[in-house]
């Protein structure tokens, strides 16, 4: 084991030193970051435009006029209903009907003395279960 000719390759394969140029390099004391003085001055113009603005959204405002009330009533009515299927679900018997609906809906606000009338008819398809009396 005591081969001598691994431990010369090993001592040929030591790093060589570093050169001077770099070691005076490495001796000089790193340079600090300091902040341009143009930059402070820009920095506490955007913290001040950003403190004013928060300011105007959070003071108390003027009393605003009151809201205009809105009436809304809203109205269904069945038309039609036919039965459509009869079936067996789960020991539970469930009838499936189509339903025609008209819709009214009426609109008054206190601001504007307009009435707004909307009517629609509109089409269901429901499954309900069948109750025995």
């Amino acid at each position: 084991m005591n081969d001598s000719s691994i431990e010369t390759m090993l001592r040929q394969m030591r790093p060589a030193p570093l050169p001077t140029e770099v070691c005076e390099h490495l001796q000089d004391e790193p340079v600090k970051y300091r902040v341009a003085l143009i930059k402070r001055p820009l920095l506490l113009g955007l913290l001040s435009a950003a403190a004013l603005l928060i300011l105007c959204f959070l003071w108390p405002s003027a009393p605003s006029p009151a809201p205009a009330v809105t009436l809304h009533q809203q109205e269904s009515t069945l038309l039609r209903s036919n039965r459509i299927a009869l079936e067996k679900h789960d020991q539970v018997w469930w009838e499936k009907w189509e339903q025609e609906w008209l819709d009214e809906e009426v609109t008054l606000c206190s601001s504007n003395p307009a009435l707004v009338r909307f009517t629609r008819t509109r089409h269901e398809v429901v499954w309900q279960p069948v109750e025995f009396q």
